[in-house]
């Protein structure tokens, strides 16, 4: 609504006046919620980081482990469990899982990936050694992880190198 000349300038406040109002009304009945505007942005934040985590390892896997070789074509595997970030193979041939996490690893994380290593295993009648990376591990992961010779933990830094 414009306000021109001639016009009633009274009316024209009464109806800026009742659409504040209603605007008003709607807020107070559907306030924000900061708490999951804040969980959605982790986890917006969370996902890219874990993708650039990804693309990063892809590009030099045998920062890992030496003779460690890409197995997935370039991107994640379907297994029953879920999708493998990125599978590899063991300079012996052997299947290796590599699950990602760009924070703390929690607890849930050690299922997830003996989950896919059951899966691989299940698939190719053979044992499948893991890695689960994170920026920290939970005190319960780096427990469980002592329980399973085959699952080995990495932490991750960052370095950054700026060029002209």
């Amino acid at each position: 609504m414009t306000i021109r000349s001639g016009s009633d300038l009274r009316n024209v406040l009464a109806v800026y006046k009742s659409r504040l109002s209603r605007y008003w009304s709607f807020c107070e009945e559907h306030p924000p919620n900061a708490e999951e505007d804040a969980a959605a942005d982790a986890e917006a934040l969370t996902f890219g980081l874990e993708a650039d985590l990804e693309a990063a390892l892809r590009k030099g896997l045998d920062q890992l482990e030496p003779g460690l070789h890409l197995a997935d074509e370039g991107q994640q595997r379907k297994v029953a469990s879920g999708f493998i970030d990125i599978f590899a193979r063991d300079s012996g041939g052997k299947p290796v899982v590599i699950e990602l996490k760009a924070n703390q690893t929690r607890p849930e994380a050690v299922a997830q990936v003996l989950g896919y290593m059951a899966d691989i295993a299940a698939e190719e009648g053979v044992d499948v050694r893991g890695f689960l990376i994170g920026a920290d591990h939970h005190p319960k992961v780096e427990a469980a992880a002592r329980a399973v010779p085959n699952l080995a933990l990495r932490r991750y830094a960052y370095r950054f190198s700026f060029e002209a």
